[in-house]
């Protein structure tokens, strides 16, 4: 009642808004698994351990730079799948 009042709209109108935000944000994220996933179909990984070392520095004075993916590099594990949502062009 109270964000109704202070938007002056109707909660029918805030709940509309609230489920169309969702959705997109929802459809976002399912396009990036997809993009993420395809990463994977194509070998576009990026070591464990790079991405373990990077995740662990982020509580420390220095973090790492987000670790990237080096054609000539062996990758094992879904790092690219987490790191996805990390690059500079994703808008989570």
């Amino acid at each position: 009642d109270g964000m109704a009042q202070r938007l002056e709209r109707s909660k029918n109108w805030i709940v509309k808004q609230a489920l169309q935000d969702w959705v997109l944000q929802e459809e976002e994220r399912y396009r990036m698994t997809l993009e993420a996933l395809d990463d994977v179909d194509n070998g576009r990984l990026i070591d464990h351990d790079a991405v373990t070392a990077w995740a662990d520095s982020l509580s420390t004075d220095k973090p790492l730079p987000v670790p990237l993916w080096k054609p000539d590099a062996s990758a094992s594990g879904w790092a690219a799948v987490v790191l996805s949502f990390f690059r500079a062009d994703s808008p989570l």
